[in-house]
C-alpha cells in the first residue's frame, strides 16, 4: 500500500508530463526590432498555457515581486488539484529603477518563468520546420526546471518513492530520477 504523499507525487508528476506534452511548443510571434529576432509574446504564451492548465488539473498564478537578500524575485506557482505545487522564483533584473523598466522586467519574467517551469520549447517558425528537421521528444526535458515541489508527510525510502512512479507505468529518465531524488532529499527525507 502506498501512502498519501507518494500517491499525490505520482499524480502530480503524471499530470505534469501530460500537460507539458499537450502544450508542446509555442510559436515565436513577436519581433524585436533592435536585435531583429523573434520571441514568444506573453499573451501568446498565456493563451496556449491557460487553455491546457485546467484540463490537466492545474492552476497557475504569479505572486507580486518579493525581496530576497536585496534582490527582487517573481514567484510563480503551478498548483495541482491535489494540493501539491511546483514553484519557481525568477530574479527581476533591471538596468535602471523606473516603472517602465520594472514593467518590462515583470513581463519578461512572467513569460520565461512559465515557459521554463513547463519545459516548453519555442517553435522555430521557419528554419527547422520548413526543412523538415523538426524533432519532437515524447519525454519532457525537466533539466531546466528549477522548481521545488512542496510535500511533507509520512516517511518512506527513496527507492519506494522512485518505485511508486515505476509502478504507475512512468518510465523515468536519469534526469527525472535526479530531479525526483533532489525533491525527495529536500522535502521528504528525515
Amino acid at each position: 500500500m502506498t501512502n498519501i504523499v507518494e500517491d499525490k507525487c505520482i499524480k502530480l508528476y503524471k499530470d505534469y508530463r501530460t500537460l507539458t506534452q499537450s502544450i508542446g511548443g509555442i510559436q515565436k510571434g513577436g519581433l524585436n526590432p533592435h536585435f531583429k529576432n523573434k520571441y514568444i509574446e506573453l499573451n501568446t504564451a498565456l493563451d496556449v498555457i491557460n487553455a491546457e492548465l485546467e484540463k490537466h488539473n492545474f492552476l497557475c498564478f504569479v505572486q507580486t515581486p518579493h525581496n530576497i537578500d536585496g534582490k527582487n524575485f517573481l514567484h510563480t506557482v503551478l498548483m495541482h488539484s491535489n494540493g501539491m505545487s511546483i514553484e519557481s522564483d525568477l530574479e527581476l533584473v533591471t538596468t535602471r529603477q523606473d516603472p517602465q523598466m520594472l514593467g518590462s522586467s515583470l513581463t519578461y519574467a512572467r513569460r520565461y518563468s512559465l515557459i521554463t517551469m513547463l519545459g516548453l520549447k519555442a517553435e522555430d517558425d521557419d528554419g527547422n520546420k520548413a526543412s523538415g528537421k523538426e524533432k519532437k521528444s515524447d519525454l519532457v526535458d525537466l533539466t531546466p526546471l528549477k522548481a521545488r515541489m512542496n510535500a511533507k508527510g509520512d516517511k518512506f525510502t527513496i527507492k519506494q518513492y522512485l518505485d511508486g512512479f515505476k509502478k504507475e507505468g512512468i518510465n523515468l529518465t536519469k534526469d527525472d530520477e535526479r530531479i525526483l531524488t533532489t525533491h525527495y532529499n529536500t522535502n521528504m527525507k528525515g
